[in-house]
């Protein structure tokens, strides 16, 4: 009898543990159905790898405490659509995975009773891991993190079909400016009209060979003349500190001549569709000369 007490005692102080954890004490965990995992059941459907460690840390790690009406309680913090877990991308889940998962649940809450886990521990189980787990604490956060993965795909649904949606009506508009259907009202319109693109790049970096296509050119007045004008894509107090050429040269339309000399202003930002025909030598103050692309306005704003 006297050989059979250290062993009672182990076993009562295991007992002890195990009804602590099942009752909330032992790690945090809900109280009104808090379960101590010892095993390591191993579940895999499809990508999703994980066993219940994996789900009992699943549980642990993604909640917090919330104080409502003076109490203080475990809340879940559902998983970010964006994540990996188990091997699977949370946005992959469906709801196979999410059954798949509750059914997991149910299996570890089976294979982790009090008779099973004290039979384990008996048996010289070398695993050394304890975890808490609230069965219906993890399915609540399976559940709510599934509803944010529909809820993710339903923005993204939307969010490509406004762009559809958009797509349609730039097309339309575009057809109908370019047959003269619809007049052109803004610089927006014209770059439309005019299948346009920002000149940015090829003023701060001129082609060799000018390639005739459309830009859109914005900028302030430097220099002009009656049919012409330098224009720079920075204010002329910044031009020392930028690193690319920001000048171009502008060439004025008779057509355009009047509304250009009425109310283009030296060191006033202005704007125009034209089309890239040249390259032309400036020389700085500096002494130096730097190339820069020329436009012929074909939009005027």
């Amino acid at each position: 009898m006297l050989n059979k007490f250290p062993k009672l005692l182990v076993i009562s102080c295991f007992c002890a543990f195990i009804n602590a954890c099942v009752h909330g004490t032992g790690g945090g965990g809900d109280a009104k159905d808090n379960v101590i995992i010892t095993s390591a059941n191993q579940f895999s459907y499809g990508s999703v790898n994980t066993s219940c460690t994996g789900l009992a840390m699943l549980y642990t790690q993604n909640r917090k405490l919330d104080s409502q009406g003076g109490s203080w309680a475990w809340k879940p913090t559902p998983l970010n659509p964006n994540s990996m877990w188990a091997g699977m991308r949370v946005m992959d889940w469906t709801p196979q995975t999410v059954q798949f998962l509750d059914q997991a649940i149910d299996t570890c809450v089976e294979e982790n009773t009090y008779s099973k886990n004290l039979g384990r521990h008996l048996a010289g189980d070398k695993n050394s891991s304890y975890f808490n787990m609230s069965p219906s604490g993890l399915k609540e956060l399976i559940h709510l993190t599934f509803s944010g993965v529909e809820e993710a795909k339903r923005s993204q649904q939307q969010a490509a079909e406004n762009l559809r949606i958009q797509k349609t009506q730039t097309l339309q508009r575009t057809q109908e400016l370019q047959s003269g259907t619809l007049p052109v009202k803004n610089l927006q319109d014209a770059s439309l009209k005019y299948d346009a693109i920002d000149a940015f790049t090829v003023i701060g970096y001129p082609k060799i060979k000018p390639d005739g296509k459309n830009y859109i050119v914005s900028g302030y007045l430097e220099k002009y003349t009656a049919s012409s004008f330098i224009g720079t894509t920075v204010p002329a107090q910044a031009l020392g500190s930028v690193p690319l050429n920001t000048r171009f040269v502008a060439l004025i339309p008779e057509s355009f001549q009047a509304k250009y000399q009425n109310t283009a202003r030296v060191g006033k930002s202005l704007s125009l569709i034209g089309k890239y025909v040249g390259n032309r030598n400036l020389e700085l103050v500096t002494g130096a000369s730097v190339t820069v692309p020329v436009f012929e306005a074909i939009y005027l704003q």
